[in-house]
């Protein structure tokens, strides 16, 4: 096994490129907010693609009676580059009444750990922060949309409601509540603690946040920026070797050397692409069913990967899935990377492989 010296020359970014990398990511950021801007001279001068526009009530038109706008931030955490956060921007100022973003969180999410819920709330105070510069109120309601959003709406006189697309069940189900929900009472939290957003949540505090991904849409831009100056170049030949630091790294901001995988996942948030394919598979020969497997498979994603839960992990249940699932073994593997030095990055431990019979 590789000696430590050697496991973090693995993984270590050149000191130069990190300094050249750090001196123009402000000006980096300065051009993508120059063609937004000259995108349009005001949002209510920029023609949306009403195709992708559903409106879910049947009331079309904003009331005489309203006093402001609402916009239900969920899976779209950020001010910038936000298609529902323009439009509604874009009927407030219509209508001219203020536009407030709300977020509606909930004590737990599925199998979420502390790791996601650290990582979402730290980027919702930037966005907060953010929301503030432009004048713009944020919310941050305790409880699913179903349970408070819609007396929050009567409270405010809010004369229309635009919110995020999500085709998971969950949050459909919270959409469809809140056409549904009747009045109750809503706890609203402003000033907003952050910390103690956090730590009220009922996660797995065990599973804590990870270095490398830092919430935050200025960051997910650092992220963005890293790869097509050093990655992108490799990215082709090299993204399925997971000894190589090919891949974007975007996943949260848009999921015998298993052992490694496992650690790699535990401890940082995330697997390789390639692994995370192998490994699911491995999942489903190990259980009784495919059924299990799913299950299995599921929770590790959820309850570790600071991507899970996310939209972009599911498939589109369009048709139904029929058919054999395409073998992949550790010769394969050995055939597309070195196992040894994806062992030696992650600490782990070299074992002797026995194919199966």
């Amino acid at each position: 096994m590789s000696s430590a010296a050697k496991r973090a020359k693995l993984s270590a970014p050149a000191a130069s490129n990190t300094k050249e990398f750090n001196a123009n990511i402000e000006e980096f950021m300065k051009k993508l907010q120059k063609n937004r801007e000259e995108t349009a001279k005001s949002i209510l001068d920029y023609k949306f693609n009403k195709k992708r526009l559903r409106i879910i009530s049947q009331e079309q038109m904003v009331p005489d009676y309203c006093e402001g706008i609402v916009y239900w931030m969920s899976r779209d955490s950020r001010v910038q580059d936000n298609w529902a956060f323009l439009f509604a921007q874009k009927l407030a100022l219509k209508s001219e009444v203020p536009l407030h973003v709300c977020f509606c969180l909930i004590a737990k999410y599925l199998d979420a750990s502390v790791r996601q819920f650290h990582f979402l709330l730290k980027g919702l105070e930037k966005v907060a922060a953010d929301c503030k510069k432009l004048n713009i109120s944020f919310h941050l309601l305790e409880g699913s949309g179903a349970d408070v959003l819609p007396q929050w709406v009567v409270d405010h006189k809010i004369g229309a409601v635009v919110c995020d697309f999500n085709p998971l069940r969950t949050p459909m189900g919270w959409l469809e509540g809140v056409k549904k929900q009747l009045k109750k009472e809503v706890p609203l939290i402003q000033p907003i603690d952050w910390d103690e957003a956090i730590d009220s949540r009922e996660a797995d505090k065990a599973v804590g946040p990870v270095e490398w991904a830092r919430p935050g849409y200025d960051e997910a831009l650092k992220v963005m920026k890293s790869f097509i100056e050093q990655r992108l170049k490799i990215f082709a030949t090299k993204r399925n070797n997971p000894t190589e630091d090919a891949l974007s790294n975007l996943s949260p901001c848009v999921n015998a050397f298993l052992e490694e995988a496992i650690i790699q996942l535990v401890k940082e948030g995330k697997t390789h692409g390639f692994l995370r394919m192998y490994w699911c598979k491995k999942i489903l020969e190990w259980t009784p069913s495919p059924e299990d497997a799913l299950q299995y498979a599921i929770y590790l994603n959820d309850h570790y990967s600071i991507d899970g839960r996310d939209p972009n992990g599911y498939g589109w249940a369009e048709r139904a899935v029929f058919g054999k699932i395409r073998y992949m073994n550790y010769a394969g593997c050995k055939r597309k990377f070195d196992i040894k030095a994806y062992v030696a990055r992650h600490g782990g431990k070299e074992h002797k492989y026995v194919p199966a019979k």
